[in-house]
């Protein structure tokens, strides 16, 4: 679940560098318990990474005031941008797939084996 103001940050991104997309990923980190999520700002142009990072960050900040912020902010240009989305391909294949073998074996084991009538058997 988000916030109204993380969802404020990703918006102003998205706003003010054109072309861009955020994506909020769920992320949990040992070294700070108020971290839930990875922002990751996909599409940036190459002159931009830093300066994307920079804003929303500040923009956060003004947001969220002394609250410390939920989420952890990454640009990534057209390279990262591939290498990332080809990821997350390859993971939403993996657990559909895992899904898939799972779900025929739970049917499998719950209901036991269908087996089709005998030839001649009466119905």
């Amino acid at each position: 679940m988000r916030d109204p103001f993380m969802d404020a940050v990703i918006r102003a991104i998205e706003a003010r560098y054109a072309g861009t997309r955020v994506v909020a990923l769920p992320y949990r980190t040992p070294d700070d318990p108020a971290v839930r999520f990875w922002l990751r700002v996909l599409h940036v142009r190459e002159r931009d990474l830093v300066s994307v990072e920079i804003f929303g960050d500040d923009f956060a900040s003004e947001l969220y005031g002394k609250r410390p912020l939920p989420f952890i902010l990454t640009s990534y240009g057209a390279r990262n941008t591939a290498h990332f989305l080809a990821e997350q391909k390859a993971a939403r294949r993996s657990r559909a797939y895992g899904m898939r073998v799972r779900r025929v074996a739970r049917v499998r084991v719950g209901r036991g084996v269908r087996r089709s009538p005998r030839p001649g058997a009466r119905s």
